[in-house]
Formats: structure tokens, sequence, C-alpha cells
């Protein structure tokens, strides 16, 4: 999957699963469940994209199978200028990885730092360790199975504190901020990680909250701690003078009903479902078809051949202008034709793009982006409907024989024909010479094209001639 679409697809989801959060969920006192939704949402949502959309019913293909002149693209010297600027994102992209990776790393050593100046004592049932600091420096607080008591606490609030970091290490609140630290190191730009570790926070603190015997005596414990020194980023700290007022009414609050929780089922559900839809697009946009179509029936002709913008010239030399020979072909000497099927719909859009038979190293990923790219066609009609025509079209990436003068002019572009599929073929005839898939053909040099159909292409070609001739007349030399 492409990266920046994977990026998008899970910004989408953590936008979405975070806003229903906020407003819905973020105020019950299901404090469990609000935990295990915000931590299961960042992960889940990593996986979503990867979801298939399940196959849709939809009207029949109906299409027509015709056959379009091919391409011949030679190297130029410039292949790498209309991708520059995803050379930069991603250079920036990096940078960014980079320094957050680097900032995390330094935030973990600076802990260990702390635990190296502090005093160990073993908590032996909790299978946990307490750190007596010698001063100040930042407040009480707890990381995975350890506990940070500051000089202060321990000679006036041990108790109340110790028992509050010992829910934070029982229940594994770090575990959420360290994955939340991860996620920020990969996804530095994204704008909803701070929430989300701001709530997951919230939430380890009203969790501790709960576990207190008597909530009267703590509440006022809570308002008399007044301490504001520096701590970690990556901890659970005991105290933080902006959330005093809502743990303390969390604490007080009536338990929220149980039908409620059925919410988080249905949300979850609802973001699957919308997951689904974007990956059908998706699907859609990348493949150029709607999944689930599939041709019902072909017609060998049509009334009206669907016609490019500026006719059948003006196309060759759009797609000319845009492929670029890809420059892991080069360095790797690779040349050969790409054989594309796309369809020109009813509308004039271009679907169905699909690779018959391809050479890879960048060459088919190429002429599949160019073909995508084409703007509307007009469309083809039968008995005066729009219908769908299916056409193949050949792309030849050559390069023997290429000398360094050679590419750096613009890539050259010759004419050939070859017909679509086996049993409905049309007959060539060039200066009456039967056209074969290595004949070449220069478009300039034709001087005349005469099409004949039915008995008079029999009896001038017999069976050969049943699907039609096309006779091509070159101009004298």
């Amino acid at each position: 999957m492409d990266f920046l679409l994977w990026i998008g697809k899970v910004s989408i989801s953590w936008l979405f699963f975070y806003g229903c959060y906020r407003f819905f969920f973020r105020n019950l006192t299901h404090l469990k469940w609000n935990r295990a939704y915000l931590t299961g949402s960042l992960v889940i949502s990593l996986i979503l994209p990867f979801i298939k959309a399940p196959h849709m019913v939809s009207e029949p293909l109906v299409t027509y199978t015709g056959a379009l002149d091919g391409i011949i693209i030679t190297p130029v010297e410039s292949t790498s200028g209309d991708y520059s600027w995803l050379t930069i994102l991603g250079l920036i992209y990096i940078a960014g990885v980079t320094y957050m990776g680097i900032k995390l790393i330094r935030n973990l050593w600076k802990l260990n730092r702390l635990w190296q100046d502090a005093v160990r004592v073993e908590l032996g049932e909790e299978n946990a360790a307490m750190y007596l600091f010698p001063d100040d420096r930042v407040n009480s607080f707890s990381f995975l199975r350890r506990i940070g008591i500051s000089q202060s606490d321990y000679q006036h609030h041990f108790d109340m504190i110790l028992r509050h970091e010992l829910v934070h290490v029982r229940q594994q609140h770090s575990l959420d901020i360290l994955l939340i630290e991860v996620l920020k190191v990969f996804f530095w730009f994204h704008p909803v990680i701070p929430y989300y570790k701001e709530s997951l926070q919230e939430l380890h603190e009203y969790l501790a909250d709960r576990e207190v015997d008597n909530r009267d005596i703590y509440a006022e414990y809570l308002v008399a701690y007044t301490l504001s020194c520096h701590h970690p980023v990556l901890v659970n700290h005991f105290y933080k003078s902006s959330l005093l007022k809502q743990r303390i009414k969390m604490m007080y609050k009536d338990q929220s009903p149980k039908w409620k929780r059925s919410l988080y089922v249905m949300t979850a559900l609802l973001g699957v479902g919308i997951m689904a839809v974007v990956a059908a697009c998706s699907e859609q946009d990348r493949n150029g078809k709607d999944p689930g179509i599939a041709p019902t029936e072909v017609y060998t002709a049509v009334e009206e051949v669907p016609e490019f913008p500026g006719g059948a010239n003006a196309m060759y030399q759009y797609l000319a202008s845009q492929i670029r020979f890809p420059k892991e072909a080069i360095e790797n000497n690779v040349s050969g034709r790409v054989f594309l099927q796309f369809v020109v719909r009813k509308d004039g859009s271009i679907g169905d793009v699909e690779i018959i038979k391809g050479i890879g190293y960048g060459c088919d990923a190429e002429a599949v982006r160019v073909v995508k790219s084409m703007p509307n066609w007009k469309p083809g009609k039968e008995k005066g409907v729009p219908v769908n025509v299916k056409y193949t079209l050949p792309v030849a990436f050559l390069q023997e024989d290429v000398s360094l003068e050679k590419q750096k002019k613009p890539a050259e572009v010759t004419i050939f024909s070859l017909p679509a599929n086996e049993g409905e073929k049309p007959l060539f005839i060039v200066d009456g010479k039967e056209l074969t898939i290595d004949t070449q053909v220069d478009q300039d040099a034709i001087e005349r094209v005469d099409v004949l159909k039915g008995k008079a292409a029999i009896q001038k070609y017999g069976a050969k001639g049943n699907s039609g001739v096309v006779e091509i007349t070159l101009k004298k030399q």
C-alpha cells in the first residue's frame, strides 16, 4: 500500500475515533472502557487501512474490445523532475522521525539517570521497586514497575502517594504513555496524538483516584497538595494542577448507566464501516475500476468509437509527453513491451486499467500512471447509446543502442499496430504485407488508411478478413 495513502487513512481513523471519545465518552465513568477505547483505537487504526472492501454488486459491464496503436519510449536524460516534491517531503519526514527518535531516547536516558541518583527499596509483594530521591528535583511519579518519591513527599505525604502510584503500577499505565511516545516518533506531524496522550493521562489519574478508601479526605488532600516541580514527560506523575478540579469532580460523579457501554461497540463498528468505504473508494481510484464488476457482454464493433480529445494523434502526443523511462529500468538495462487494457466508460472516464503483460522495474507502474491520468474521452456509442469500450495499448520501453546524444533528446514516438484479442482482431495490411507484432510504422509515413468489412474483406483476403481489414498505404519515398 502507498505510504502516503496509508498515513491518510490512519489519520482519518484517529480523528474519527478521538472525536467520538471527546463528544460521547469523555465524561462517562466507564473509565476502564475509555482507556481500552483510546489505546485500542490507536492500534486498530494502524491496521484498518489494510481492510479489503467486499465486492459490491453493480450493473453489468458491456464493452467493445478494440486495439490501439502502441508507442515506443526511449530514455531521456532527466527523469526525476516531476517527483522532486516527493523527495523533499520524504526528507522532511525522515528528519522529523530522526529528531523525535533522538528526543525519546534522550528522555529515557534522563529517566535512567534519575534512578541512579536515588535509593532503591524493593516492594516484594507488589513486584515493584521504590526509589527515594535525595531532593525535590521532580514530583513523585511512577514508570513501569518503578515508583519515584521526592524527599518532601517521603517526609510529609508518603503513605497517600505510595498507594496512588501503586495503582498506576498494577494497571500498567506507563505502557499507554510509551505507546503514545513511540507513535509520536513516526507520526510527529499528527495533531491528534497529543490529545490522545492528554486524555489517557487524565484517565490514569481517574482510575488511581477511584481506589482510595475515603474520597472526602483524599479530595482535601489533593487541594492541599500544591507542589509544582518539573517532572519527566514519560511518567505518571501524582500531581497536575490543571486536572485537580476534574479529578475531584470525577470522584464524586455517579456511575454512568451500563447501557451506554453499547456505544463503544457501535462506534467501533461505525469506524470499521467508514474505513471499509474509504478502502473501496481507494481501491477504485487505484485500479481505476469498481470492485465486483465483471464484463458480461463484449461488442466486436460499435457505431461510434470513443475519441481522445483532439484525436488519435493528440493521444499519442499526450502519452509521449507524459511517460518517463523509469530510472530503475535504465540502471538495469531493461527493455520490453508493456501491454495494458483499459476501458473508456460511458461517461468518457478511464477505468479498469490493468497490466496484461508487464516487464517490471517501474515500467508497468509508469504506463498505468499515465493512462490513468488521461483526460475524459468522447464516449463510444452503439445505436445512439453510450457504451463501455475496452482497449489494448502496447507501450514499448526500448533502450538498445541508445547513445548519450540520443538520451538528451525528447522521447521519440514510433507507431505500430497490434490487435487486441486473438480470434476477434482485424487484419492489418501495410503496403500489401500483413502486419506482425515487430512491424514498426511511423505515423508521419502513412499516406492513406482504408477499412474493409464484411463481404468485401472476405472476398479480397478470404477467412482472414472475417473481422475486417485495415489497409495502410505508406507514402512513396
